[in-house]
């Protein structure tokens, strides 16, 4: 490759190409980082939103069992 990208006949278009490529890949590098990092904080909201609920469905079921002792469990709940 030309260290200068003019060449004689006009811009070395090789090089130009080249450049061209590294930004895309660059930018969708950076991009796909980006997607990356919203889906694992995505999943840490989901995973917080799952135990909460799993924390309330697991109190929900002591007080059914203080209601009805009887009550069989289920699940270990």
């Amino acid at each position: 490759m030309h260290t200068n990208p003019f060449t004689p006949t006009g811009y070395d278009l090789s090089e130009m190409r080249s450049k061209i490529e590294q930004k895309v890949d660059k930018h969708e590098i950076h991009s796909l980082r980006g997607d990356v990092a919203r889906l694992e904080c995505a999943n840490g909201e989901l995973r917080s939103e799952i135990d909460g609920l799993r924390t309330r469905c697991e109190r929900m079921a002591e007080v059914l069992r203080e209601l009805n002792p009887g009550l069989v469990s289920v699940d270990g709940y």
